[in-house]
């Protein structure tokens, strides 16, 4: 490090991070800029790109040939790394719910270092569209939803993952109408072991170990104690040996909440609060409603209201999104409760093809 003045540039890059500096992989829903690029950003561009001909090479992984594939390049130190840890990750799961990288390269010759994603290309676009566009999926689409994304989450939570970043932009609709997890630059796992190809200075490994330990994830997703940290200038969660597993443990409960969020977003068309803040009026009346034991919350929730008086909203429902929501760490439900809670159940066994036809 030459100076203190670097030090603090570095970090100020990794606290921008987490203000979702990195877009999720769009489908048809957003318009080419070209015909062929979905998005540009001072660090970034998200385009789509052709796969193998049978007269060129195939791309590591690739499922299907003369297809297109979304293909995800960036540029930075900082961006670069949390693109390379995505591919490393994304590769070694397995799960039919969390997208499968196609392939990965990093060109570090350059200036200027580079890195590019490829991922399938799923033309459904993001689930956010799809909600957006119907102003709500209502409960049997987003009960089939729930399950698959639960399942995801169980999956890693099993393997001492947290994702960090769960929200409706960051989940896709392939072609069967099903969901796919992606956007893992964030996630959290305490084995993650750094790239050590190359001799780093420490500026580097200052950067590297600084996005580990950064509050990560989307403001209106954030659980209150995350935001409690970063709001009291807290924004790393200790790293010492002997906190690794409290810290995995808060990072999975921040993703429970942020699946309440995402769940309740499906059924309803908005969101529940613009942030878990006693400073959000929303906020406040699910935390009265805790207390009293009442239903203070979905009346005074505007859309949340009309759909529940118009018996649209089941109890099960309710029950659930308040377990998910708890503001309490210690009493918010886990993923093995969420994924056996009786709203997962409360619907006949479709396929979300199906389903998502009839929308």
């Amino acid at each position: 490090m030459n100076s203190s003045t670097e030090y603090e540039e570095v970090l100020k890059l990794v606290s921008e991070l987490s203000i979702d500096k990195l877009h999720s992989f769009p489908g048809n829903d957003a318009a080419p800029l070209d015909g062929k690029t979905l998005y540009t950003s001072p660090n970034s561009v998200v385009y789509l790109e052709g796969l193998a001909t049978d007269n060129e090479p195939a791309l590591n992984n690739s499922p299907r040939k003369n297809e297109l594939c979304v293909v995800k390049t960036v540029k930075e130190e900082a961006f670069c790394y949390l693109l390379s840890k995505e591919y490393k990750i994304l590769k070694e799961l397995n799960h039919p719910h969390i997208i499968k990288p196609i392939d990965f390269c990093h060109d570090r010759a350059l200036k200027e270092q580079t890195a590019s994603l490829y991922l399938p290309y799923y033309p459904k676009g993001e689930l956010f569209q799809l909600v957006k566009s119907k102003n709500g999926l209502g409960e049997p689409l987003s009960c089939l939803y729930l399950k698959q994304i639960a399942s995801a989450i169980e999956y890693l939570h099993e393997m001492n993952i947290a994702h960090r970043d769960i929200k409706l932009e960051n989940i896709l609709i392939d072609d069967s109408s099903n969901l796919k997890l992606i956007d893992f630059g964030f996630c959290y796992l305490s084995q993650y072991q750094f790239d050590e190809e190359q001799n780093k200075d420490i500026q580097t490994k200052v950067l590297e170990s600084s996005i580990e330990a950064n509050i990560m994830g989307t403001a209106g997703y954030l659980s209150p104690e995350l935001i409690e940290l970063t709001n009291s200038g807290v924004l790393a969660i200790c790293e010492s040996t002997d906190k690794i597993a409290e810290k995995l443990e808060i990072l999975k409960a921040g993703d429970i909440f942020a699946l309440g969020v995402t769940l309740f977003t499906m059924v309803v068309g908005v969101a529940p609060f613009a942030t878990a803040s006693k400073n959000d009026a929303n906020y406040r009346a699910l935390l009265l409603g805790k207390k009293r034991r009442c239903d203070w919350f979905w009346k005074k929730h505007i859309v949340a209201k009309s759909m529940n008086e118009k018996g649209l909203l089941s109890e099960e429902f309710k029950n659930l999104v308040e377990e998910m929501l708890d503001p309490n760490l210690s009493d918010r439900m886990g993923i093995t409760s969420v994924v056996n809670h009786p709203f997962l159940n409360k619907f006949a066994q479709s396929s979300c093809d199906e389903v998502y036809s009839s929308y």
